[in-house]
């Protein structure tokens, strides 16, 4: 299964500036974002604002996204941290999935992140 996520979220890529590279993976409750960032990048130089239905990061004005996502997240429970890894700083995303009305498993499955690349 694990492998089965990791297909998709490499399939659906976002689209980023190679200073930016973006990946994410999913769970049934939520959607991870794994951004590089310069070594240097305070909480001050981010700006962050998440909406139901779109997601927008800036680092120091330089635009990383603002795109819709391809389906609804709890703006109230997603979140971000900067975190150091293996000698790089990253910018870790946290979006809370809305829970759509049908049962099935597959449902809460994304098939990729951006509405666009839908």
């Amino acid at each position: 299964m694990v492998d089965l996520l990791r297909s998709t979220a490499d399939a659906c890529e976002a689209e980023a500036d190679a200073r930016h590279e973006i990946k994410w993976s999913q769970s049934e409750e939520d959607i991870t974002l794994r951004v590089l960032v310069d070594t240097e990048t305070k909480k001050e130089d981010v700006k962050f604002k998440v909406l139901r239905d779109t997601l927008s990061v800036s680092i120091r004005g330089e635009e990383i996204c603002d795109a819709q996502l391809v389906r609804e997240v709890d703006p109230e429970e997603s979140s971000w941290v900067l975190d150091n890894e293996g000698g790089q700083r990253l910018m870790i995303i946290t979006l809370q999935k809305v829970r759509p009305k049908s049962a099935l498993k597959s449902a809460r499955q994304w098939p990729c992140l951006w509405k666009a690349d839908a």
